[in-house]
């Protein structure tokens, strides 16, 4: 991967040598969010720079030609940089999700489940919360929760002699009639309606 990298980059080593503008740092920016390290052009440059003065504190070498300038090596060491920073990160989001996963399958059924509560359970914000849920639901989490509650609602109602109310308090609600109401949104009926279709069929 880093011989990829590093052939894919050397016309943009070049450029680095011989131009201060950003738009070879935008390119190598591209380059290195293909190979699955995200950061901005602002933030390779700099680490860039970094590279190269650790270097020269290291080799005791100035660089001042551009043939002295061991390109290769250190972009290869960027990379490999900045690749693990970036999969650490990855990895904490997907320990984070399986946090999510973990007390939604634990709490869902309880009247207190909500964003705040999980947010502080894992000293995030409920901005934070909400990202990834919509991050890797492709839905906030109350549309999370009440997604879960409503299959499993839907089920016992179709499935057993429970009346509306028991389910209701069964899958978190406090009332019939917030039970009702969230469960019309969902499916588009009401409750009630869910078992006289089900009789007709």
């Amino acid at each position: 991967m880093y011989t990829d990298l590093i052939f894919d980059l050397y016309g943009t080593l070049v450029d680095i040598h011989t131009e201060e503008s950003m738009e070879v740092w935008t390119k190598t920016a591209l380059f290195f969010g293909y190979y699955g390290a995200h950061y901005a052009p602002k933030e390779l440059k700099d680490a860039f720079e970094e590279q190269i003065r650790t270097r020269k504190a290291t080799a005791g070498q100035s660089y001042e030609c551009f043939p002295d300038i061991p390109f290769h090596a250190v972009m290869a060491d960027l990379f490999r940089a900045l690749g693990q920073h970036a999969n650490n990160a990855v990895q904490a989001e997907e320990n984070r999700v399986m946090q999510i996963d973990s007390y939604l399958m634990e709490h869902r059924f309880a009247p207190d489940c909500s964003c705040q509560n999980l947010a502080c359970q894992m000293h995030l914000s409920t901005r934070q919360v909400q990202r990834l849920c919509q991050q890797y639901y492709n839905a906030g989490f109350r549309q999370v929760l009440t997604s879960m509650r409503m299959e499993v609602a839907a089920h016992r109602l179709l499935n057993s002699d429970i009346s509306v109310s028991d389910v209701a308090q069964q899958v978190g609600y406090a009332s019939v009639a917030s039970f009702s109401a969230a469960y019309k949104r969902h499916f588009g009926r009401a409750p009630s309606q869910e078992r006289s279709l089900e009789n007709r069929t």
